[in-house]
């Protein structure tokens, strides 16, 4: 695995671009309740299903859209992450860039020119 940039490989899809930037008023910086609350449909889309992935606290399982085609990055901790497209308490990052799901590196897969429903929004 390599480290790369966190820059996205492809434009933010609508559901995300036009969400509400983060806002501390109405978003936990963390909660281990936080799960799937909000779906959408995509056609032939790069998607990543994950199994006990962690975000902010929270373990999270399913389909979430890729956000970039380069699946594993490391954080400063070195543990393995992917970007994806999916909102926080239906808000976006600041940096209108992808969340990063902290990954253990057997329990995803990768699939190409996927067509069904993905998350993209976890919340209570």
């Amino acid at each position: 695995m390599t480290t790369t940039s966190l820059r996205p490989e492809r434009a933010a899809p609508d559901f995300y671009h036009f969400a509400p930037v983060w806002d501390r008023t109405f978003c936990p910086e963390s909660h281990h309740l936080a799960k799937p609350s909000d779906w959408i449909y995509v056609v032939d889309q790069w998607v990543i299903e994950v199994s006990s992935a962690r975000y902010r606290l929270s373990s999270q399982s399913g389909l979430f859209l890729l956000a970039s085609r380069i699946v594993s990055r490391r954080n400063m901790l070195r543990e393995p992450r992917v970007g994806v497209y999916c909102r926080w308490f239906g808000h976006k990052l600041k940096s209108n860039g992808p969340i990063a799901l902290r990954l253990v590196e057997s329990q995803f897969s990768v699939i190409e020119k996927f067509s069904g429903w993905v998350i993209t929004n976890l919340s209570l």
